[in-house]
């Protein structure tokens, strides 16, 4: 999916600036934001 290939380079990043936890939470939120927004977009 191009959303989880977008979202994977920005888990490093999120791993220097955050704790592993946070960053797995906040790039999960992240994924299914986007996951949501391409579903809406497709059904526009």
């Amino acid at each position: 999916m191009k959303v989880t290939s977008v979202a994977d380079p920005i888990l490093p990043l999120c791993q220097r600036l955050f704790p592993s936890r946070i960053a797995g939470v906040s790039l999960g939120l992240l994924k299914a934001t986007a996951l949501e927004l391409a579903i809406l977009a497709g059904h526009v």
